[in-house]
């Protein structure tokens, strides 16, 4: 019976149009005499029915965009072409960032981060280690330019390892690259690019002979005439350099404004320098932390 009289309703509203507006007046007077009833019904059955109810208008929100999808991509375009666009979402990013400066920095850096281990992983095959001697710690891996074109190359698309990065994945991984630690590619830039091979001329065999000199002083000088690094041990001196030990080197090297070797030599070998191979001294400086310290402890960073 009381499906028959609904099929009858639902009928009659559909032939009789004068029914539809006496219907729905009556309809909108319930409502509007009772809001608060109905809203404090359709609130408590959200809050017992919450991850249904998120699905449903996930769906609901799916289906709608399949089936309008250059509707809203007319409509997207048009809005993002008015001028006052860029100036609101201008002033919405920027108000979002200072109200949430860390959360914001930490997804920067994550962001950052994954893109940059996309890069690592396409280039070394999935292995994550350096072609050149095996070292598998990300922090020390590096992004190095096969034919020893990288100053060119960075000149032209812009000089941070961000912009290679981002160059790299915009270029669909083009070749030309490979996966080395910053030990290794400082290495092979001293043997390639400095003065050491053959064909280099006077100039740069005496460029490099004269900074090596000095640079070689300091390293005695830090290391107690035995120079290694305070982290890992490692003794090449072609791969180890000068920490600034409270970890304020690039204000200071602004501030000097000149090579930090031959200012350290001018200012008679002050103290708050250590000795660190290139691949401990970049992990501190860019992550905070070395993961040979964590190797010493047992403990995974």
């Amino acid at each position: 019976m009381v499906y028959d009289a609904i099929s009858e309703k639902r009928e009659r509203r559909q032939r009789d149009p004068e029914y539809r507006k006496k219907e729905y007046k009556s309809h909108k007077k319930y409502i509007d005499n009772n809001k608060e009833k109905i809203n404090e019904y359709y609130r408590k059955h959200y809050k017992d029915n919450k991850s249904h109810m998120r699905e449903l208008a996930k769906e609901r929100t799916r289906k709608y965009r399949e089936r309008n999808k250059e509707l809203l991509s007319d409509k997207q375009k048009e809005y993002r072409s008015k001028p006052e666009y860029k100036i609101n979402s201008q002033f919405y990013r920027r108000e979002r960032y200072l109200n949430n400066i860390d959360k914001e920095r930490q997804l920067s850096k994550d962001n950052s981060r994954n893109k940059r281990l996309e890069v690592l992983y396409h280039y070394s095959n999935g292995g994550m280690k350096c072609e050149i001697c095996g070292e598998m710690h990300y922090e020390f891996l590096e992004i190095d330019h096969i034919h020893n074109d990288g100053n060119m190359h960075r000149n032209e698309i812009g000089k941070s390892g961000r912009d290679l990065i981002l160059w790299i994945l915009d270029n669909n991984f083009p070749y030309g690259f490979q996966i080395i630690c910053r030990n290794c590619n400082v290495e092979k830039v001293k043997l390639n690019a400095i003065g050491l091979t053959e064909n280099a001329t006077l100039k740069q065999k005496y460029n490099y002979n004269y900074h090596n000199k000095s640079r070689l002083k300091v390293l005695n000088y830090y290391g107690n005439n035995n120079p290694k690094c305070e982290c890992c041990g490692k003794n090449n001196t072609d791969i180890l350099c000068v920490d600034h030990i409270d970890g304020n080197g690039n204000i200071h090297r602004k501030l000097i404004n000149t090579n930090l070797i031959q200012w350290i030599i001018k200012n008679n070998f002050p103290e708050g320098f250590k000795i660190l191979c290139e691949n401990c001294n970049k992990s501190i400086g860019l992550y905070g932390y070395c993961p040979h310290e964590f190797e010493q402890k047992n403990i995974v960073p």
